[in-house]
């Protein structure tokens, strides 16, 4: 049972960073994997790619664990259930529901595509939770995040690999909203360009 420690409980509820961050290491692994099971389970005769399917993936799991991490949801979990299942039927719900809007969504163009696609990347080569992603792709993903300021890494980090909301992770920082949205949507024109590079002509 993950929350056996009261005192990991109380500071989860509090929305304290470490515990949030352990949680989120604990739970990750499984999230995706049930995410990924159900978008294939979706895209089952269609014609997506699994590229596009991994693209989706980051999402999806990206808003499991904001909504997971809402500060009502941390304190409504009832800590007598385990949470790796209640995290499971919020990634089976968030994974059938974001592939419904997906089928009304063709991509046109690279950026339209990129728009969709989070920039959270593989940051445990061992996890095996991006094994359907391009490789080529997740090298410039990388390279790219490599490349940023301190700040923008931060709200990277916070956003992609946390799962915060753009208020969460500006509260987190302790920066405006505002600053945490106008680098999140530097930080995708800059991964848009890298990828129009990098793309063959």
């Amino acid at each position: 049972m993950l929350f056996r420690e009261v005192h990991l409980l109380e500071r989860f509820r509090e929305g304290d960073e470490t515990a949030l961050e352990f949680v989120y290491c604990q739970c990750v692994d499984v999230v995706t994997r049930i995410a990924h099971a159900v978008l294939r389970a979706c895209s089952a005769g269609s014609a997506r790619g699994q590229g596009e399917i991994a693209a989706a993936l980051a999402d999806v799991v990206q808003e499991v664990f904001v909504k997971a991490f809402d500060p009502e949801a941390r304190r409504r979990f009832d800590a007598t259930r385990p949470y790796r299942p209640y995290l499971a039927r919020i990634a089976r719900n968030v994974a059938v529901d974001h592939w419904r809007e997906m089928r009304r969504y063709v991509p046109s163009d690279l950026d339209v595509l990129i728009t969709r696609m989070s920039l959270q990347v593989n940051c445990d080569a061992g996890s095996g939770q991006h094994d359907s992603a391009d490789p080529e792709t997740l090298e410039v993903v990388g390279r790219y995040i490599a490349s940023l300021d301190e700040e923008s890494r931060l709200i990277h980090e916070a956003l992609y690999v946390k799962g915060l909301s753009q208020r969460e992770a500006a509260r987190m920082l302790r920066v405006g909203r505002q600053v945490v949205r106008t680098k999140e949507a530097k930080l995708r024109r800059g991964l848009r360009q890298e990828l129009s590079r990098c793309s063959p002509s």
